[in-house]
């Protein structure tokens, strides 16, 4: 008789996430492309994504980060988040323009990628450690 295993939600909530973020994203890419092909303009579906994200995203921001103490506010941190914020969306936009003139299916695919490039990253820049012999990633102090 095989053992079986007992899964702790520590072991499978991030795949979980993982999945249902690719999934998503794919919606997202095909849903898209269908409404720019019937002729909605490229600008106001940012504005319709942002707008919706905005209303999903700050209530969560509010309940689970309701007793997480906030850094003072400068102009430093207000640029950072401007500099944050111009990254995200010329991502977006570029990554929305590809896709008019390619398939959903490409832009999936080049999603997937990320964590490889992000590793690499990683790597040239010195935030982690690489050696065969390590069986997870080390960190400098």
């Amino acid at each position: 008789m095989a053992r079986e295993r007992d899964y702790c939600p520590q072991e499978v909530l991030p795949f979980t996430v993982l999945v249902s973020v690719e999934c998503t994203n794919v919606g997202m890419n095909t849903l898209y492309k269908a409404a720019v092909a019937n002729g909605l303009n490229f600008h106001v579906y940012m504005a319709y994504a942002y707008a919706i994200f905005s209303i999903v995203l700050l209530p969560l921001a509010f309940l689970f980060h309701r007793n997480t103490p906030l850094p003072p506010f400068s102009m430093i941190l207000l640029g950072k988040f401007f500099i944050l914020g111009f990254i995200g969306f010329s991502g977006q936009y570029v990554g929305n323009l590809g896709i008019k003139y390619s398939n959903p299916t490409m832009a999936s695919a080049m999603s997937s990628i990320a964590p490889a490039c992000t590793f690499f990253l990683a790597i040239i820049f010195r935030c982690s450690v690489f050696s065969v012999k390590l069986k997870l990633p080390k960190y400098p102090p």
